[in-house]
């Protein structure tokens, strides 16, 4: 969990809303026979409605503080997932050497002197949070364990690895699944135990549905299949109450240069019909607990093989997430549900991994063995660059490459090169090369120097379209007929001061774009919009200047010798004086 550079705009913690809605009614199907009637067993909806958790808070200062000893039975300390440490404590980077900021071994919660408080709160994830002034909280760690049906499990260290934005509500840890606690102990080193006075917890409840048993993937909106792109359990698929994003938009930003492999931490026990539910609850902490805009990451997956779609915003565009703490902007968060410091990623994870990385590759023609020089936002608590140094990344990194922490764990992050493979073969990626035909046409005529980089990935317009824009606002599209360009009108000097813009073909030749306000003589068909598949012609496909559609307004266009419905049937362009 790292900065979220878009939180929300309100600066008082505000209450989660919504409440539970049924994911849609069932309905019985009757067959009718002479002499009785059978009923059809009604089915749990494939997808959910609107399912918000619930939250609690509870402050800590007011808890009876005990020893170690004196709180229950003995059990294991498990080191956080995001904190890896020399034999005597010290943080470590992931090449071994230690961290220039590196956390006291004393702060870290594990002691046999430790102070732990107990809190009766129920719920399926836990997390601790404090005021975003608590300088010590960055600095120390904390430990937690709950009681279930199955006694007290095991102390789970916890970092805090985010200082969010001065309008941050909260600072706190990640959320953790803990599924079922009744109860929940908090332990901290005694020279850290200041910050029981201003901790809170927070208890997500956050059941199943239903539905969460057998949600049906969709296709991404959208979404190409240059090579490989899978379906993915969409954010109203999963039950996402939009309104906990209290109005935020997300943030686009240019590109994608760049996939950041992560994991959640928390338990390992759970259930396919769980995900959806975890998925939520780390959703609702993050809006409604640290007042982010959304959950950090793009795309999440699990442990079974399904795939979420993550932040809002759409899975071919360059929705900033806030997952890679200082380096944000031009990179791609993908996690996994899960703890994989403690334990390997089966089989149906690591496909999932692949199959969600490809699709990235594959839409933004990103090299999976290459490397990406990219500068550090700012100076993140996690990072381990200040603000504006150079960060040579490779293309799928960890997230522990950039940041001092573990994640995605011991047994997830040297299977990297796996991944990396696996998700070239899917993207179409062989030889230094892609096999998308609209990559080739870029690379042939003048790669990123003419076009800019890719700013929306390769998407099907239709079953037979594809379409990819890049930074420069010109697009080139793949057809039957094979690929085709446009730009808008600014980049086309001399047509663009007649108000029109028009396809790229083959031909050889092509009219002159009429005049504005004028009809124009060869059968015109309005634009934005793909190219005809059909054989390539060099009649103009026009558009007037600043893409207005010549058919919103027949009294703007002006044909002297047609009417004006036949006019905008044309393609005429409005009058130049036109509002």
């Amino acid at each position: 969990m790292t900065k979220d550079p878009t939180p929300s705009s309100s600066s008082t913690q505000r209450p989660l809303r919504g409440a539970l809605a049924a994911g849609g009614a069932l309905t019985l199907a009757f067959v009718m026979a002479p002499s009785f009637t059978v009923s059809a067993p009604s089915a749990a909806p494939a997808r959910n409605g609107v399912v918000t958790p619930t939250v609690k808070h509870v402050a800590l200062k007011t808890q009876k503080v005990r020893s170690v000893t004196a709180s229950g039975p003995s059990t294991r300390v498990i080191a956080a997932p995001s904190a890896p440490r020399t034999s005597d404590g010290a943080v470590v980077d992931s090449t071994g050497k230690a961290a220039t900021a590196a956390r006291p071994a004393a702060l870290a919660a594990g002691q046999s002197d430790d102070n732990v408080v107990e809190v009766a709160a129920s719920g399926d994830l836990v997390g601790l949070t404090w005021p975003t002034d608590t300088t010590l909280a960055s600095k120390a760690t904390v430990a937690v364990r709950v009681l279930t049906d199955k006694g007290w499990q095991d102390w789970q260290e916890l970092t805090v690895d985010d200082r969010g934005d001065a309008s941050a509500h909260r600072i706190g840890t990640e959320p953790i699944f803990v599924d079922g606690a009744q109860r929940v102990q908090i332990r901290v080193a005694p020279e850290a135990k200041d910050l029981l006075k201003t901790a809170q917890l927070a208890a997500i409840t956050s059941p199943t549905t239903a539905a969460d048993a057998q949600l049906t993937p969709t296709a991404i909106p959208g979404a190409a299949n240059a090579a490989y792109v899978p379906s993915v359990i969409s954010r109203a698929g999963w039950g996402a109450n939009e309104r906990l994003r209290n109005g935020c938009v997300p943030t686009i930003r240019p590109t994608t240069k760049v996939i950041v492999v992560h994991h959640t931490a928390g338990s390992n026990n759970y259930t396919a019909a769980q995900s959806a539910s975890i998925i939520r609850g780390i959703y609702a902490y993050d809006t409604g607990t640290l007042g982010w805009c959304d959950v950090a990451y793009n795309m999440i997956v699990d442990k079974y093989g399904q795939r979420f779609e993550g932040r809002f915003g759409g899975l071919n565009k360059t929705v900033q997430g806030a997952h890679a703490d200082s380096f944000n902007q031009a990179t791609f968060g993908i996690s996994i549900l899960g703890n994989y410091d403690t334990t390997s990623v089966p089989a149906a994870g690591m496909t999932a991994l692949k199959q969600g990385i490809a699709m990235r590759l594959s839409q933004f023609y990103i090299k999976p063995y290459g490397q990406t020089t990219l500068y550090s936002e700012y100076n993140g608590t996690t990072s381990k660059y200040p603000k504006g140094s150079a960060y040579l990344a490779n293309n799928i990194a960890g997230h522990r490459d950039s940041s001092n922490t573990a994640c995605p764990g011991r047994y997830l992050y040297p299977r990297l090169n796996e991944l990396r493979d696996g998700a070239a073969a899917l993207a179409g990626y062989s030889n230094g090369t892609f096999s998308s035909p609209i990559y080739k046409r870029y690379v042939a005529t003048g790669g990123a120097a003419k076009w800019g980089l890719v700013n929306v990935g390769e998407s099907a317009l239709s079953s037979s379209v594809k379409r990819t824009v890049f930074t420069s606002n010109q697009r080139i599209y793949a057809t039957p007929a094979g690929p085709r360009s446009s730009a808008p009108a600014s980049t086309r000097p001399g047509r663009a001061s007649a108000g029109w813009t028009e396809w790229a073909t083959r031909s050889t030749t092509r009219p002159r774009p009429p005049v504005a306000g004028t009809c124009p003589t060869a059968r015109a068909t309005r634009s934005p919009g793909p190219p005809t598949t059909s054989r390539p012609t060099s009649r103009a496909v026009c558009t007037p200047t600043g893409g207005r559609p010549a058919a919103r307004s027949a009294r703007r266009c002006s044909c002297p010798s047609r009417p004006a419905r036949r006019c905008v049937a044309a393609g005429c362009s409005p009058s130049r004086t036109a509002p």
